[in-house]
């Protein structure tokens, strides 16, 4: 089978993220991969005087659904793969694969489509009518012009199922991997698990403070250290605020870049010295690092926005709270995980469990390929 693979946020060989990863896996299954980045197109003039006029009313405008520059990235991929000899295409976006007119047949795999966006993130609240009506169009013309549409969670099926009616034979599932160089064997999480340590460890990985919940995760693991518990904090990629006062039990890195040799064996010591992995997001849809901190055997505390409720199985790699923004029921749970006997040790194997189950990159790998060969097959039949 040879896909043709369209991607705007693929790197390189040379490099390491999502897509670079995702396609070495399925390349190890003997997979023939061609690669097409399509070119950013210019917005309109219509589109340049929303994003000026619109926000002084208190609108946000999003652009990046909209038909003209869709219809750019549609035309460049067909242009790309003319003349090759490849069987199915593999959209990592709706927005490559809603205006694409061509006889192969088509597989979009993506996080969520447009309907589990809107008023989700920050920027996507209070759209415009324009954008918000070009968001759904894109959504709505990948599932129908698809021949599938593998989604990351239960929780966006649903929720494009319910608005773009017509899709349901269209929708399928495939969940969020995690993305790492090299997979820590089983052997090294687990004894990793048995080291006697002098206080709990935590950590919290994202981009975002705020959204992440970092300061949730704060001011739980302060809650719990008034309890008597020598717990300690790690965050890793996130810009703290500037009035945050410096704590001896709180340890805030810069981003660690995976795909660089030296900050991923910083990122694995950082992930085989913690205890728990805690994630009080405000917004979210199924964080790969969830994924990634089961690979370490280390179970999440994380709250109930998106699919995350999808990821963690309450009670046994883990617990979902119920309220946001609470950080007495985030410090609930930590003082369970640091006090209870044997329940810090038995959710860290049912974790490690978990990821080699459902999240290990090449479990997800040949569920894309099953799904892509199907595709290809039922197509020469049809």
């Amino acid at each position: 089978m040879h896909i043709a693979f369209i991607s705007s946020d693929y790197i390189g060989a040379t490099a390491f993220d999502r897509d670079t990863a995702l396609i070495h896996a399925i390349e190890g299954l003997g997979v023939k991969v061609t690669v097409v980045v399509p070119e950013v197109s210019p917005v309109t003039i219509l589109a340049r005087l929303r994003s000026r006029l619109l926000p002084r009313l208190g609108y946000n405008v999003s652009t990046q659904y909209d038909a003209p520059r869709l219809r750019n990235f549609a035309r460049y991929i067909e242009k790309a793969l003319s003349g090759t000899e490849v069987d199915i295409i593999f959209s990592r976006s709706p927005r490559f694969s809603a205006w694409l007119n061509t006889p192969l047949p088509v597989v979009n795999w993506f996080d969520a489509p447009f309907v589990c966006i809107e008023n989700l993130y920050s920027g996507f609240t209070r759209l415009d009518a324009m954008s918000r009506w070009a968001g759904h169009s894109a959504s709505s013309r990948a599932l129908r012009r698809s021949n599938l549409t593998l989604l990351m969670s239960f929780w966006a099926a649903d929720k494009a199922i319910r608005r773009y009616h017509d899709t349901e034979s269209r929708i399928g599932v495939v969940q969020a991997p995690a993305i790492l160089p090299a997979e820590p064997p089983r052997s090294e999480v687990l004894a990793a698990r048995t080291v006697s340590r002098k206080a709990i460890k935590c950590l919290i990985v994202g981009n975002d403070w705020q959204r992440k919940g970092a300061d949730i995760a704060l001011e739980g693991v302060r809650k719990v250290r008034e309890m008597g518990v020598e717990i300690h904090l790690t965050t890793i990629g996130m810009d703290a605020p500037p009035q945050l006062s410096p704590e001896p039990w709180l340890r805030i890195l810069p981003p660690l870049q995976k795909g660089l040799p030296d900050e991923y064996a910083k990122f694995r010591q950082e992930f085989l010295g913690s205890d728990i992995f805690i994630l009080p997001s405000r917004a979210d849809f199924t964080p790969h690092a969830i994924s990634e901190a089961y690979a370490f055997g280390l179970p999440t505390i994380a709250s109930s926005v998106g699919a995350i409720p999808e990821m963690i199985e309450h009670g046994q790699t883990g617990f979902v709270t119920q309220r946001i923004d609470n950080a007495d029921e985030y410090a609930q749970c930590l003082f369970r995980l640091a006090t209870e006997p044997g329940l810090l040790s038995h959710m860290a194997i049912e974790s490690r469990n978990k990821y080699e189950a459902e999240f290990a990159l090449p479990v997800v790998a040949r569920k894309m390929v099953a799904h892509l060969e199907s595709v290809v097959y039922r197509s020469r039949k049809g």
